[in-house]
This record gives C-alpha cells, structure tokens and sequence, in this order.
C-alpha cells in the first residue's frame, strides 16, 4: 500500500546555512487506490520517529512543484520551503 524510506543522517550545504546532518526522506510512495486515507500521514509520522531515534534534529525532503497533492500533506504535515530550484529548458537558435 506505501513505503517510505530515511536516511538518517545526511550532510547538506545550505545556501544560507552552514553545513549540518538532517535525515532525509528520499521516497514516500503510496499506491493510488489507497490514496486520501491518511496513509501518507501515517508514513511520515514514522519516518519523524525513527529520525528522531537515530538523534535527528531536522527532516527533509524534495517535492516537484506540481505535485500538489503531496505538497499540501507535507505543508500540513509541518514541512515549510526551505530552497527553491528554477529550471528553464534551452533551445539552440534554428533548430525546433
């Protein structure tokens, strides 16, 4: 029905902030016909409490923008921007 999975202590660079462990979650997945029954929730609330175990003091993770189902739960969930990456596709003059 889902998965999620943690990685307990990663080293990051912020732009602002100096270098520092957080546990990161690198997939959360839950399968759509079980969608919108508080799996996610349930999910992320594991992957807080084994951060927590393992002595993490922050939680992170990436969404796509669009994706704003999930970006609600993780907004509701308590997650808040931190960075936000700007992409913009190139072409080369002449060619279509």
């Amino acid at each position: 029905m889902g998965f999620v999975s943690v990685w307990a202590k990663v080293k990051v660079n912020g732009l602002v902030n100096e270098e520092s462990e957080v546990a990161y979650i690198s997939d959360l997945i839950v399968v759509a016909p079980y969608r919108g029954r508080g799996l996610g929730r349930a999910l992320l609330q594991r992957a807080e409490d084994y951060a927590l175990a393992q002595g993490a003091t922050m939680l992170s993770l990436g969404v796509l923008a669009e994706n704003t189902h999930a970006r609600r739960l993780y907004n509701d969930f308590g997650f808040r921007e931190n960075q936000v990456e700007l992409l913009k596709p190139l072409r080369r003059a002449g060619r279509g």
